[in-house]
């Protein structure tokens, strides 16, 4: 990816150029080797998106010399490497700013070193083991279900490690992996604007450790999902993934060596901890996999159970008969090819500058010294990225509503945005003692311009948004934004209508080559984009029950006509209300016969079930309006 990716990326990228701490559980590993490569003078955003490609590569380097040990065939372990290396999962997060790529190297090495260990006997494999399970256990918790297992079952296996001074020496060299942790401590003192929490209290350091913001042992804050869906979830997409290597080669392992169980086999602790980790992670993971953005924040984890298996499938060649050797490999390598390709096609980011763009469009539709109250990982994330990094319209101030209903922020702002005020307390969306609302931070700083990012609770009106604001404001419409006005005022809805497209800019989901489904790509084009002519053409809808406009169903009929002309993946709710304003321009004595047959009849099309009310009221239509 050549600049800023989505999620959570531009949240580490902006940790690691402010001197600030990413958020919870932290990750101060990652977080150093991203300041590391701010150092270089070329495109660091980019450096840093390569680095997760150098560390899976690095990986299946490393996993190369361990199928060589197992296999004792370089040619079969050079194509399971590579097999891992072109994973789908894997594959598009090699391409952007993530803490996987690093946590997979990690993994990998642990494991090579300890059956290293296991093998010789050196103690220095051991040494460089712990120091390295340390690393891992600084970078990422899901670590741990590496670490604990590898150490209980080498303590048991190898007596040579229980001496009073090696033991000691190990438990240094676990500590001097942990080292990175220090900079939790540190930062705070000399953090920038993206940062998180108050770290270098031991109180508000186990507090982020623990990741008490999101929830400590579970995957989110609220969600919902059991252990049994997500176990299904996962081998159901298991034979896409590898083309069913990674179903049939374990199998092929447990058919031959499970029965006759051996403590010291370390292909069986390998299946140990794939049990210890799917068992206790995917009973801890409550998400929705129905949703597939939810799904595939949850399929980011599945890249070490992943990793195991292709661990496990390298001992499966070792039951491959030597007669078969040569054909296996060209198998293997035949599967590697297609699989790489598919994977280059599918979720290459080459290109793909999506996220900056639609950061920049908003950013740069905002009127100077604005106020922008930003709701949604992705967006705050974006537009924080873009002012802190990249110096993009560094006179507006973005108000994080994630992060302004825990009680660290209100110092971060005043340090950074002292020209608007916030009310004592937190944020908080209801009304509660010692808490404010969003209607309170207008009042406060009535002499600046208020716009916020699109909310579909507030568009509803629902009980669970902060209804504050409607007390008082209005939305309008313009472009990815509401800007709030008083009620008592009352802009021009033809006025509206080009301001909004104006503030689109020239931000196209077409100009963007389709990647995954559920990626935060496909969030931004499929939904952020839909959504803000949704919320638009609802806007126009409601202005029009008030004051029936000739004019203004014009207008607004020839805007959504713009967008299905320009669009062909134009939502149908869309075609039904364009076929509606055609209509109502009817009666008022246009002809429109020929295009409310066009607008109804393409919607129609769309009806999977005809059966219904409305779909015969549409044939009616069409039938009666299509002969005259």
């Amino acid at each position: 990816m050549p600049t800023v990716p989505g999620g959570d990326s531009s949240m580490f990228i902006g940790a690691a150029f402010s001197n600030g701490v990413a958020q919870p559980p932290g990750y101060p590993l990652i977080t150093l080797i991203y300041k590391i490569l701010f150092l270089f003078p070329l495109d660091s955003v980019f450096l840093i998106n390569l680095s997760s490609g150098i560390l899976t590569s690095l990986t299946s380097l490393v996993l190369f010399f361990l199928f060589k040990e197992i296999t004792n065939c370089k040619y079969n372990a050079a194509t399971m490497a590579l097999l891992f290396a072109v994973l789908p999962l894997i594959y598009r997060y090699s391409l952007v700013a993530e803490v996987f790529a690093l946590n997979n190297f990690l993994t990998a090495l642990t494991i090579y070193l300890a059956h290293r260990f296991h093998q010789t006997n050196s103690i220095k494999f051991a040494y460089l083991g712990v120091f390295s399970m340390g690393l891992g256990m600084s970078h990422h918790h899901t670590f741990a279900f590496i670490a604990l297992p590898l150490i209980i079952w080498l303590l048991i296996n190898h007596k040579e490690l229980r001496g009073l001074k090696v033991l000691a020496l190990l438990f240094i060299l676990g500590l001097l992996g942990l080292a990175p942790y220090l900079y939790l401590v540190v930062a705070p003192h000399y953090a920038g604007e993206i940062t998180w929490g108050e770290t270098s209290s031991l109180e508000g350091f186990f507090h982020h450790f623990l990741r008490k913001d999101f929830g400590t042992f579970q995957l989110t804050a609220t969600g919902n999902g059991g252990f049994l869906d997500n176990l299904l979830a996962f081998f159901k997409d298991l034979p896409f993934e590898s083309f069913a290597i990674l179903y049939f080669l374990p199998g092929l392992w447990i058919f031959n060596s499970f029965k006759s169980f051996k403590r010291s086999s370390f292909s069986h602790l390998i299946f140990i901890i794939l049990i210890i980790y799917m068992g206790v992670f995917f009973s801890l993971a409550n998400i929705d996999l129905t949703n597939f953005l939810f799904k595939e924040v949850f399929l980011r984890f599945w890249q070490l159970p992943l990793l195991l298996l292709t661990i496990l499938s390298a001992y499966g060649l070792q039951f491959i008969k030597p007669l078969y050797k040569k054909k296996v490999f060209i198998i293997l390598t035949i599967v590697v090819l297609i699989r790489g390709g598919f994977s280059y096609n599918h979720h290459s980011r080459n290109g793909i500058t999506i996220f900056k763009d639609y950061g920049e469009t908003m950013l740069n539709s905002l009127p100077k010294d604005s106020v922008l109250i930003a709701t949604g990982d992705l967006q705050v994330n974006i537009l924080r990225f873009l002012q802190v990094v990249k110096k993009k319209r560094p006179d507006v101030t973005i108000l994080p509503v994630p992060l302004m209903n825990l009680a660290w922020y209100k110092k971060i702002h005043r340090k950074f945005h002292p020209t608007v005020k916030l009310p004592p307390g937190v944020y908080a969306p209801f009304p509660e003692n010692g808490k404010y609302q969003l209607l309170d931070i207008l009042k406060l700083n009535s002499q600046k311009s208020f716009f916020m990012l699109q909310d579909n609770k507030l568009v509803k009106n629902e009980g669970a948004a902060d209804l504050s604001l409607l007390v008082r404001f209005d939305w309008v419409p313009s472009g990815f934004l509401f800007k709030l006005i008083p009620k008592e005022e009352r802009p021009n809805p033809i006025s509206t209508i080009s301001n909004h497209v104006k503030a689109k800019g020239e931000f196209k989901p077409n100009s963007y080559r389709r990647v995954e489904k559920g990626s935060w790509e496909e969030l931004v084009t499929d939904v952020v984009f839909w959504n803000a002519e949704r919320y638009h053409m609802i806007y126009h809808t409601r202005l029009l029950k008030k004051d029936d406009s000739l004019t203004h169903k014009q207008a607004l009929a020839s805007h959504i006509e713009g967008l299905r002309i320009d669009y062909k993946n134009i939502p149908p709710e869309f075609l039904k209300n364009l076929g509606l304003l055609y209509y109502q321009l009817r009666q008022k004595g246009i002809m429109t016969n020929d295009k409310i047959v066009s607008a109804w009849g393409d919607y129609y099309k769309t009806l999977s079930d005809k059966s219904t009310h409305e779909a015969g009221e549409i044939k009616k239509a069409l039938d009666h309006f299509g002969k005259k």
